[in-house]
């Protein structure tokens, strides 16, 4: 059975027996956007309590919530003794959200201007992640998904510029039976704004400015002083055809008016989900706190026990009956009395252990479960290293080892980034269309560019975007260095290429900036002969062995992409000048004087005979 289903059911227009939706409503439309919300009422505030339960164990707090009437307390009403849902979040995060994924655009073809494009978009997308903190706020959305399942960054734009926001995942409600395969059609974001901050964005319409000052504050349900009014978000998808896109919707509402109401023509949300576990059959993703709840139970209940059975010491004191001493005397509520037979006696004190060595290995093996089934080495957790694991090689071995059992939750991490920068060239495109100047700071090579997006903007046919690592070799100095020098041995790398790749070690960068200087510069004029066909001739600053040495090998990389001949004549030319440097400061020696006249004459050798012997006086 195939699961499209007909036009005329997705008909946006079209009436159902249940009435009207409110992507189909025309009039006082911010009722029904309350009222679907009142409709999904009841699951979401089922979501709302696990998640409060799941981060009340994270941070360890007896009540969390501000605000909430009624609030959510942790299973026992105290502090966990031994967090082990902390520890493990903390360290897959560490493992895992430490690496900062980097999109790269590969183009399918050879031609030299789309790959120029295409590394400028790269530049463009790195650019706009660092201007705006994106790995910080994904870091905080990984916890998150620790936590709550799911964690949650929008992306939108103001008219000048992209933004990324974190988003509490509690604030974004989704129809259960429309999340199972995790693809809705509508999703609503409900959350607090300062009146003022309404009021500012609305002032150009009085009817709105209004409504907002008649709004109920939160301050009236909730503890707070903040002026503060609930707004709520709808999106609609819109269907797609061959003549177009229709039927998507967009609304701001508050409880007693529309602020907005528009139409929606992307084909997505503008919130990027990362989820640390996909649940089958919904949208919302499972948490590693929900994992690890039953065996921090277990391990609280354990503490609990031992804390008490120490507090009573393992000492008893045994009375004998018919004694005369007055057990008020020796009460105490740590240490009870027992009386016991013969008649007479004196006391008798016995200590015990307090708590059998059976129940700290039980303590010890829930601790090293629920390490285990997160996938993390206890060790790792805390920081230590393993006894015989020295050099870096061993160490970045390990770090694999381990990282193996993340694998998947690592593909969404990129996935995660992936989907992120697929939202901001889209946006780029919308700011491009009405600031023809939009331009982005990019780190490059240790300088400080800009990228305008007029030299980056590529038509979506024309790449393929795929994730790397912001470096492929180890993220530790010692076993990098050690990579290093395993392939300038192989005759890999050359020594000022080996120190390019060293040059982001913070200690020796200053110096590896110096030595490397001359390659840098002489990748700079290749680059402008290549793109711009903009001439700048060698001088005798430059390593000429090393420039022809990379000129020659830039020739044959714009042959493949299809260079103008131009352009690779200039190349040509350089590599020409670069030579004729070498044998200006290397000229042919001069022979030594003398050399140019004859060979002289050399004296024969004296005659010889039987009768004189040879150096006879």
């Amino acid at each position: 059975m195939s699961n499209h289903l007909p036009p005329k059911i997705l008909n946006p227009s079209r009436r159902t027996t249940h009435g009207t939706h409110w992507y189909q409503e025309t009039q006082d439309v911010h009722k029904h956007v309350f009222a679907a919300l009142n409709a999904l009422d009841g699951s979401r505030k089922t979501r709302e309590r696990n998640n409060a339960k799941f981060l009340s164990f994270y941070e360890n707090v007896d009540t969390y919530i501000p605000g909430v009437i009624r609030p959510i307390q942790d299973a026992f009403h105290s502090k966990l003794t031994y967090n082990v849902i902390k520890s493990c979040i903390d360290a897959a995060a560490s493992k895992i959200a430490k690496n900062k994924p980097k999109p790269e655009f590969i183009t399918n073809n050879a031609d030299y201007r789309l790959k120029r494009k295409a590394t400028n978009l790269t530049q463009y997308i790195e650019g706009v992640f660092y201007d705006n903190n994106v790995y910080d706020l994904a870091q905080d959305a990984f916890i998150d998904a620790g936590i709550t399942g799911t964690g949650v960054l929008q992306v939108w734009s103001d008219g000048e510029r992209i933004r990324y926001d974190r988003v509490d995942i509690d604030e974004i409600t989704v129809d259960d039976y429309e999340g199972v395969y995790r693809k809705p059609k509508q999703l609503f974001h409900t959350r607090r704004v300062f009146r003022d901050t309404l009021l500012e964005r609305f002032r150009d319409d009085p009817k709105a400015t209004e409504a907002i000052h008649k709004a109920a504050s939160v301050d009236k349900v909730y503890d707070s002083v903040a002026d503060l009014i609930e707004v709520t978000e709808a999106w609609y998808l819109p269907n797609r055809a061959k003549d177009g896109v229709y039927g998507g919707r967009y609304v701001v509402a508050i409880e007693n008016y529309t602020l907005l109401d528009e139409e929606y023509t992307k084909s997505y949300f503008p919130f990027v989900f990362f989820r640390w576990n996909n649940r089958r059959k919904s949208f919302y993703g499972q948490g590693l706190a929900e994992e690890l709840t039953p065996i921090q139970l277990k391990i609280a209940r354990l503490v609990q026990h031992i804390d008490r059975n120490m507090r009573h010491t393992g000492l008893r004191v045994f009375l004998p009956y018919g004694s005369e001493i007055n057990p008020n005397h020796l009460v105490d509520e740590r240490n009870p009395i027992t009386t016991f037979d013969p008649i007479s006696g004196p006391p008798v004190v016995a200590t015990y252990p307090a708590v059998a060595q059976e129940v700290y290995r039980w303590l010890e093996q829930l601790k090293r479960d629920a390490f285990e089934q997160t996938g993390i080495n206890q060790m790792t957790a805390f920081a230590q290293k393993a006894p015989g694991i020295d050099s870096g090689v061993a160490l970045q071995t390990l770090a694999d080892t381990q990282t193996e059992r993340f694998m998947l939750v690592g593909q969404r991490w990129e996935n995660f980034f992936l989907e992120i920068a697929r939202i901001t060239i889209d946006l780029s495109r919308d700011l491009y269309a009405g600031n023809k100047g939009l331009v982005i700071k990019s780190a490059s090579n240790g300088f400080l560019t800009h990228v305008a997006w007029k030299d980056a903007d590529l038509d979506d046919d024309h790449y393929q975007m795929q994730v790397f690592p912001v470096s492929s070799f180890a993220s530790s100095p010692a076993a990098k260095l050690q990579q290093t020098i395993d392939m300038l041995k192989m005759g890999v790398l050359s020594k000022r290429r080996a120190l390019q790749l060293l040059g982001q070690t913070p200690d020796i960068k200053e110096f590896i900036t110096s030595e490397t200087a001359s390659l840098a510069r002489v990748q700079k004029c290749l680059e402008l002969m290549k793109y711009d066909a903009e001439y700048t001739p060698p001088d005798i600053y430059m390593d000429h062995e090393e420039a022809i040495e990379e000129a020659t090998a830039e020739i044959n990389r714009c042959i493949i992409e299809n260079v103008e001949e131009d352009n690779i004549q200039l190349i040509r030319n350089f590599i020409d000048q670069c030579q004729a440097l070498m044998e200006d400061a290397n000229p042919p020696t001069e022979p030594p004087p003398g050399n140019d006249l004859p060979p002289q004459a050399q004296p024969e050798p004296l005659p010889t005979t039987d009768m004189l012997p040879i150096g006879a006086p």
